[in-house]
């Protein structure tokens, strides 16, 4: 018998198996879109997912061998799913897409961050 015959079920076999991303695998490229922005690693991030887009694939099953230091900022599940959500097409422009849109929420939470400043330093000075 197959020994890790135990870890899969339908519904793994079933999400692996189809061509969309899953809500579950979309939650997961949001987790990690959010983590590259804390890290302030947008611009290597974004370069090294738009040259390994012709070998999404590949680099999935890179994962396998990547796994435990990828475990270091993701939980065994999230593992999973990040690794069956990047052997689909639409993963790395939905990564790419989600790493943009937390890039531009945090510019504008700094701008903002920074105009309450500066209304502050003023007030300060007139009194």
């Amino acid at each position: 018998m197959f020994p890790y015959y135990h870890r899969f079920n339908e519904e793994d076999w079933k999400r692996e198996m189809t061509d969309e991303l899953v809500p579950e695998e979309l939650g997961v490229l949001r987790k990690i879109a959010k983590k590259v922005v804390e890290w302030k690693m947008t611009v290597p991030a974004i370069l090294m997912l738009e040259m390994s887009r012709p070998v999404n694939f590949v680099s999935s099953q890179l994962l396998l061998f990547l796994e435990p230091y990828v475990q270091l900022f993701l939980t065994g599940k999230d593992f999973a799913l990040f690794r069956s959500a990047l052997s689909k097409r639409e993963s790395i422009e939905k990564l790419l897409e989600f790493i943009e849109e937390e890039d531009n929420i945090k510019k504008v939470e700094e701008e903002k961050r920074k105009k309450r400043g500066k209304r502050c330093q003023s007030e300060n000075q007139k009194i």
